[in-house]
């Protein structure tokens, strides 16, 4: 079904970060010297936005209760909003990228890898949805 394949595709892209988000906390990875993005910058600018994307249309997608599918939007959007959605936004959302084209981070690089730990989040995400197919 589409809703698997995004979820493989999803999956395939937390794995990688689950490489690249501690790489990326441990060295700084830094933008060029001409301000521009560099092509793992942009990579990561699309990571953002994909994961953003999962998180709309989770909104927006059923869930199983006790073995149910729950198709009511309204449901659905207070049960993720009750459940995942703080992570997932934590864990989602490139706030060292937007602080740093925002202001001048050039002293501040603690500050940015603290922001960046909070990807890590994605990685718990990861953990649950690879605990699920496990039980399939």
């Amino acid at each position: 079904t589409p809703k698997q394949v995004w979820h493989a595709f999803c999956m395939v892209l937390l794995l990688y970060c689950s490489s690249s988000v501690p790489y990326s906390i441990a060295f700084d990875t830094g933008s060029s010297s001409d301000g521009s993005l560099t092509p793992l910058q942009s990579f990561e600018v699309f990571l953002a936005t994909v994961f953003m994307i999962d998180i709309g249309l989770s909104f927006v997608t059923f869930y199983d209760d006790q073995g149910y599918p729950v198709r009511d939007l309204g449901r659905i959007s207070l049960h993720y909003s009750r459940t995942w959605l703080v992570p997932d936004l934590a864990g989602s959302f490139p706030f060292d990228m937007v602080i740093s084209s925002i202001i001048d981070t050039s002293g501040s690089g603690g500050v940015l890898q603290v922001l960046r730990f909070s990807r890590m989040l994605k990685l718990i995400r990861a953990a649950l949805f690879l605990s699920k197919l496990n039980k399939l």
